[in-house]
């Protein structure tokens, strides 16, 4: 073959390659291997989506665990500022109930000019005050169940002891840390569980006998299962399935434990 000699070298390698090696032969996939290649694909699929499941179920958990971790720190900013934690309610004069300690701690949620806005001489439910639920902060939203947020239920509530005030809110007075007596690590401060859900400005809580009782009934669901969370006095957060996997969640001023 003559060479023009105005080619490039590269084209007269290409033609001399093309010229001397023969066509490759073309591999045709039969059925059984497409079949064979779909099951494998088939079974990665099936063998990630058990990771997916339990990664968007460790988020919530995390994610929960952070907004009560929020609370408990509001709630330690407010002890540090007035030398107590809030009472669980504020009450008239005649000793009635108005609203809950999670108006108390707005200010330290960042969430000043809701504070500003709700009329601290009114109950939760007048009307000033009843126009402020559809702006609950954050911190108290359940992420399993966003759907309640937007009526302006949390399902985040205080232990509160108001026969004999042995829980570390209790009603009409705030308590100290140094009058804790079984330590603040453990004496449980605020509690969520499945099904229990209150508007987040009215005075309203659980006492720890009955959260105990109620939260043995949780039958978490297989697929993204809720835990009962708990936030200790002393800030930490922790969740479990099992109401007897927790530790004592009230305590007497005598130091008695007491866990059922």
């Amino acid at each position: 073959m003559e060479v023009n000699p105005y080619d490039s070298p590269q084209t007269e390698c290409k033609e001399v390659a093309s010229a001397t090696t023969p066509d490759k032969p073309w591999w045709k996939l039969t059925l059984v291997e497409y079949l064979v290649i779909a099951a494998i694909i088939a079974v990665l699929i099936a063998l990630m989506l058990p990771n997916v499941r339990q990664s968007r179920g460790d988020y919530t958990v995390l994610n929960f665990s952070n907004h009560l971790k929020q609370v408990g720190l509001a709630l330690h900013n407010y002890h540090d500022v007035h030398g107590a934690f809030p009472p669980a309610y504020v009450t008239d004069e005649q000793g009635q109930p108005l609203y809950s300690w999670r108006v108390l701690i707005l200010p330290y949620l960042e969430q000043e000019d809701t504070y500003q806005r709700f009329d601290l001489t009114q109950s939760w439910d007048s009307k000033t005050n009843r126009a402020l639920i559809a702006e609950m902060p954050s911190a108290f939203v359940n992420p399993y169940a966003r759907e309640r947020a937007a009526n302006g239920e949390t399902s985040c509530v205080a232990l509160v002891d108001t026969f004999e005030g042995r829980t570390v809110l209790r009603a009409g007075k705030g308590r100290s840390l140094q009058e804790i007596p079984d330590g603040a690590s453990s004496s449980g401060m605020v509690v969520s569980q499945p099904d229990h859900f209150v508007t987040w400005t009215a005075p309203v809580d659980v006492d720890p006998l009955e959260f105990l009782a109620s939260a043995a009934q949780v039958q978490p669901s297989r697929d993204e299962p809720e835990r009962v969370f708990v936030l200790w006095a002393d800030g930490s957060v922790t969740f479990t399935f099992r109401t007897d996997e927790l530790p004592a969640l009230i305590y007497c001023d005598d130091g008695r434990v007491v866990s059922r």
